[in-house]
């Protein structure tokens, strides 16, 4: 995260994070370390997002000789589509395939009234219908008509994301809009542009990576400025 002091920002505000071998570590692969599902605009995570019930339904399978521990497929399914959704406002060709693969290769052995239901109650519905009709309408891996039209977002919110969506790669500096329209409900959106509005000390001194407050606010409030020029012009 440039700019940033990336480690201690993770750890302390945000759902993951990711480590790096330098120098002679034993592996030369990183580690993602999560403790919770997805990280939203700002901190703002739905409050109905439920991680804990994640962990409860975890399987073990066998992966190359070894058991391992792995989120069940439903839960994989909400979480890939959620990475894309708002890690990555719906770009990106491996997230997308990372999605579409999980589908294909499961699609039979998935309960889409689950998935659908967990997503609802969730308040992550909007996140996940656009993310899955993205996979549908690009490699048509077998997401149901009717689990996309249970997830669907109406009224204007859901025709905005909707024209957003289809113009993957022209969006320019909308992305961060993207992200706020993708929390369904209105209190989880009011919450996420309040914290970004008025963002707390701790929070802005690990992002920008200062030891002063004062310097942390400025550099917020420049990076905000910058992000809603693109967005009006």
């Amino acid at each position: 995260m440039q700019g940033s002091n990336a480690p201690s920002l993770a750890i302390a505000h945000a759902t993951a994070a990711c480590f790096v071998p330098t120098g002679s570590a034993a592996t030369p692969f990183p580690i993602d370390l999560h403790w919770g599902l997805v990280g939203f605009p700002a901190g703002a995570a739905p409050r109905r997002l439920d991680t804990e019930q994640a962990w409860t339904r975890a399987t073990t399978e066998e992966r190359w000789g070894r058991p391992i521990l792995q989120l069940c497929r439903e839960d994989l399914l909400l979480y890939l589509a959620l990475h894309l959704a708002v890690h990555h406002p719906l770009d990106g060709l491996p997230w997308q395939l990372d999605l579409a693969l999980l589908i294909r290769r499961n699609g039979r052995d998935l309960t889409w009234e689950r998935v659908t239901d967990r997503a609802r109650r969730w308040d992550v519905a909007g996140a996940t219908y656009f993310a899955l009709r993205l996979v549908e309408d690009r490699f048509a891996p077998g997401v149901p008509a009717s689990a996309l039209a249970r997830l669907r977002p109406r009224g204007p919110r859901g025709a905005l994301l909707d024209r957003i969506g289809r113009r993957s790669g022209e969006r320019g500096g909308v992305d961060h809009l993207v992200d706020l329209l993708l929390l369904d409900r209105m209190s989880d959106l009011w919450s996420a542009l309040v914290a970004a509005a008025a963002p707390r000390p701790g929070w802005v001194r690990s992002r920008y990576g200062t030891p002063s407050a004062l310097r942390g606010y400025l550099a917020h409030y420049g990076r905000v400025g910058t992000i809603l020029s693109r967005v009006l012009s």
